[in-house]
This record gives structure tokens, sequence and C-alpha cells, in this order.
């Protein structure tokens, strides 16, 4: 029997062994990482969530990459000029994709042809905008084939603009402008990026591994890239153990490094873990349009951080405009946000209920983005509404948090909370979550948001990285994934 037994455990260790072993000689200095979601894929032109944008940023390379102090530099082109509203790249030769096929421009062709297609909906194309033509193929008036990226050959790509970008070279830093092999692309039949068999890479690393029982997944230094971002490490092995809590994974170093929500940062610190942060989230309230401007006012007016501050957690901190600090908007703290007058707000409010039908203020919901640090600020402006307005609301969490995502552009719903990320430094892509204030100053299309009292900006949350002493090389940016690995050294 305890033969049996031992056989049993044998083969449950051979059956783990490709994702957590180093069979490729690299098991020295694999960096185990602990992500907080699940990414479900790994298309480039398809990554949204940080961990899909964060593997896909370590498993492809761009045109143009950024190093290890944020700095511009060439990545799969050896060289570019720019001539008026034209760049022309020139690609390196020894360019590999990790099953050994040459990189071609037509690999950018392609990538960027299925990044402005309607029926693609890349949830980055609108940074593609500038490109000739892309805003008429994004709405579907215009075909793929019209946009302004050419292969003049194999090793020379030219991609025309229509208008200057400031933006341009770092958005071809990013995910959404990553090459695909068309072949590849159509050997995987509707799969691409959704498995490990579906997934070929051109940067740093490749995918070695992709569980999605129990998830895990098993990036590794690509043998094939000639580049000059060639790995310091073996390899990435990343999992979402959620059961076990994140300092405790860091204490029985069972993890090197970790994405860690607010509420655990401060534990994990007392493990010796160091950390990076970057303030990237503003959390709104929004009030329904259906209410009347009277109504809206009132309850604006009985919005303040001296309601709710005192029940902000770590990591969190007062809202001063709709911009969290990473966007480095400057002039909007303050500008048009309604000021606090309880007394006021009663007025208005009690005024306002005597012309309803029957002289009381209806039940009413409030939808939140279900989040445990962020309910005992959503309870207290509840709980300050009953006690000051005579406003009873109840509270729901978001039973499909997507539908939030439009909030802020229909008010369709009596009242919400939720969070809108900043995903780069890009104010124009943060504004698109508002209904797009392109050619509009910040504090003046903050202004204009906040002028009905529909949207109310209530607090900064970070983001956080924490990781091991034995790492080194981290940097951490508000772009695309945060973290290049391909710079990480393990002690």
């Amino acid at each position: 029997m305890k033969f049996l037994k031992l056989i049993s455990i044998c083969l449950c260790c051979l059956l783990t062994l490709p994702l957590f072993s180093g069979c490729d000689g690299s098991n020295d200095n694999l960096i185990y990482l602990n992500v907080i979601s699940v990414p479900e894929t790994l298309d480039p032109q398809l990554a949204e969530s940080d961990e899909e944008l964060m593997i896909c940023r370590n498993l492809f390379e761009g045109l143009l990459r950024k190093d290890a102090d944020g700095k511009i530099v060439k990545g799969v082109c050896k060289s570019y000029r720019k001539d008026g509203l034209t760049y022309t790249f020139d690609l390196r030769s020894d360019a590999k994709w990790s099953d050994g096929k040459k990189v071609t421009a037509n690999d950018f062709v392609f990538s960027f042809r299925r990044a402005v297609s309607p029926s693609v909906k890349a949830p980055f194309s609108r940074r593609l905008r500038s490109i000739k033509n892309a805003p008429a193929v994004i709405n579907g008036s215009a075909d793929v084939s019209s946009l302004g990226v050419t292969a003049v050959s194999d090793t020379c790509l030219k991609i025309e603009l229509s208008a200057e970008d400031a933006l341009f070279e770092e958005t071809l830093t990013t995910p959404v402008c990553m090459p695909c092999n068309e072949g590849f692309f159509n050997e995987c039949e509707g799969k691409y990026g959704r498995d490990e068999n579906s997934v070929i890479s051109n940067g740093s690393y490749y995918l070695r591994r992709w569980r999605t029982e129990e998830f895990g997944i098993r990036i590794i230094k690509n043998d094939n890239y000639s580049g000059d971002f060639k790995a310091k490490n073996g390899g990435l092995v990343i999992t979402a153990n959620s059961d076990t809590p994140v300092n405790k994974l860091f204490s029985k170093n069972s993890i090197d490094c970790a994405f860690v929500d607010n509420r655990d940062i401060n534990k994990v610190k007392e493990t010796g873990a160091k950390h990076k942060s970057v303030q990237n989230v503003c959390w709104f309230m929004t009030i329904g349009s259906t209410y009347t401007s009277d109504v809206r006012n009132a309850f604006a007016l009985s919005v303040s951080p001296d309601v709710y501050g005192p029940v902000l957690p770590s990591g969190f901190s007062a809202a001063r405009s709709i911009y969290p600090d990473v966007l480095k908007v400057k002039g909007a703290d303050g500008v048009g946000i309604t000021a606090y007058n309880i007394d006021t707000a009663r007025n208005l409010f009690s005024n306002a209920v005597k012309k309803m039908e029957d002289k009381i203020f209806p039940g009413a919901t409030m939808i939140y983005y279900a989040d445990d640090c962020m309910l005992p600020v959503t309870k207290s402006i509840v709980a300050h509404f009953q006690q000051n307005l005579s406003a009873f609301i109840n509270i729901s969490p978001a039973k499909h948090p997507e539908e939030l995502k439009e909030e802020l552009k229909k008010f369709s719903l009596q009242f919400a909370m939720f969070p809108v990320k900043a995903r780069n430094c890009d104010v124009s892509e943060y504004l698109v979550n508002f209904g797009g204030y392109d050619g509009v100053d910040p504090a003046t299309a903050q202004q204009r948001i906040l002028a009905g009292q529909t949207v109310i900006p209530i607090c900064y949350e970070n983001t956080n990285l924490c990781y091991a002493k034995n790492l080194s090389n981290i940097s951490f940016e508000n772009i695309d994934g945060y973290i290049d690995f391909s710079f990480v050294v393990k002690k």
C-alpha cells in the first residue's frame, strides 16, 4: 500500500514538472509571480486586463520598445526615420518568431489591420487613430486595406499618419501594436491567443505552458530572440493563488513578486517585501440623469471627503479631480467639483420632494462594483444621504460589472459606484470613458463632465507590485502591464 502511495506521489510530481520545474535549464532563476485575475487571452490585439497586457508585453516585441529607464528605443526595427507624416522602419533581418520563422513587415501590416478592424473590436484601437484612414476603418466606412500601413519589403515597413501624434511612438511600444503572423493566426482556426498551442512570440520570452484548470502560466527565455532585450532570468511562473493570503505566500518564499490589493499591502510589507505603487485609479459615484437638476445638486452638495474619508483604507485617498496622479494633469484640482453644503442640500432636496407625486423620494438603489475596500465608503455615503436628506438608498453589487463601463456616458442607473483606470499617460484615452473630449484641455473637460452633477469623483486608488529582496532591476510604470521582466534579476 505504501509502495502504491509512493508511486502516486511520483506521478503527481511528474505531471506538474513541465510548469513548475526548470527542464529548460533555468530552474535556478525562475521568477514566481502571483496575479490577481486570470487572463482570458494572450492575443496582443485583444489583451485588456493588467495581467493580459503584462504577459503580452513580455511575450511580444513591437517596432519600438522601452528600455530599463523608460526611454523609447528600437525593438524589432534596427533603424527608423520620420519624414513629415511618414515613418519608415527597417526591420532586423535576424528577428524571429519563437517557432523559428522570420518576423517580417507583413506581420505588422496584418496586426495593425486586425487592431483597427471593427469585427475584431480591439480594446485599444483608438490609439491608432492618427494612422491614415484608421478612423474610417474603425467605424466601418473604409476597408482595412486602405490603412496607411504598408510592407515595402520583408524588412521595410511604412506607416503614414494623417496628423501629428505626439504619443505615436509610445503607442508603438504597447501590445496592440505587436506583430501577428497571418499564417499561424489562420492555423489557429479562431483560437489564436487562447491556449498554449495558439501562441507564438517574438519577444524576450515564449509561452511554455498554460494550464487553465488550477491556473498557471509559464513563460521562459526565448532562445530565438536576437534583439537587445534578452531576458536576464530563466523565465516566469505565473499563478493566481487566492486561497492563501498573499503575505503568507511571501513568508513561505512561495512567490517572488505579486500584484497586491491595497487591503493586503501592509501585511505584505511586514514580511520584508519591497513594493512599488502607482496611483492610476479614480472611483466615481454617478447620479442618474432621470433625476431633476435640483435633486442631483442636492446629492452632490451632500458628498464630501469629510463624510467618507475616515473609512478610506490604506492605498486610497480623497479625489481632488477626476484625474489620478499618474496622468500628471495640472490645474484641474477642484475645478467643477461641487463644494459641500449640507444646509443648501436639505433645502433643495426638500423643495424637490414636495413637487413629487407622493411627496416622498422613491426608493432607489446604488449599484456598486464589488470591492471589499470600497464597501465601507459606499455605506458611509448612503448613510449620510439617509440621515441628512431622508433619502433611503439600498446598495447592491453589480451582477455584470461590465455594464458599469458605460455608466459615465449613459447614466442609466439611479446611483452607481465604480472605478476608472488610467491605462497610460494619454489623457484623451482616459477621457473616452466620459464620452471623449479631443482637443479640449483637461481642466475644461472636467468642468463640462461635472457640470450636470451626474458625476462625482470620490477617491483615488493605488495599484501595487510587491517583490522579494532577492529581485533587482524592477521598473514599474503605468503602461500596459506595468513591468518588463527581461531586465529583472533574481539572486
